[in-house]
């Protein structure tokens, strides 16, 4: 399922991004002492690639470029499918501290793999 045309962001299903999210993280929580690889395979079985793919990028952009700890890569890669983080914001879409940045740089980057 396409949650998200980049260009259109009237399409942008807030509720839904929440629900993944949200499952994002209890997945992380469940996994967190794992590999990340483990982390992302958990994720592309509950959600499929595109729609885990869509939804890390969400949150990595939601965490915004000042933050050091993810990578200029990693948001360069979410910013290619994801909106950005004024667009997320205007949404009421923020980043989790259920995530630590430097985790989601980790997992955005086994998922950047796949």
């Amino acid at each position: 399922m396409k949650l998200y045309i980049k260009s259109d962001t009237d399409t942008l299903d807030v509720r839904k991004i929440r629900e993944l999210r949200n499952g994002i993280i209890d997945i992380y929580q469940a996994t967190r002492d794992d590999a990340p690889s483990d982390t992302v395979d958990a994720l592309i079985e509950q959600y499929g690639v595109d729609d885990a793919k869509y939804i890390v990028a969400v949150l990595v952009n939601a965490k915004g470029r000042f933050d050091g700890r993810i990578s200029d890569r990693v948001f360069d890669w979410a910013e290619s499918i994801a909106p950005d983080e004024n667009s997320l914001m205007n949404k009421g879409i923020y980043y989790t501290d259920a995530i630590h940045p430097a985790h989601m740089n980790q997992i955005a980057s086994e998922i950047m793999r796949r």
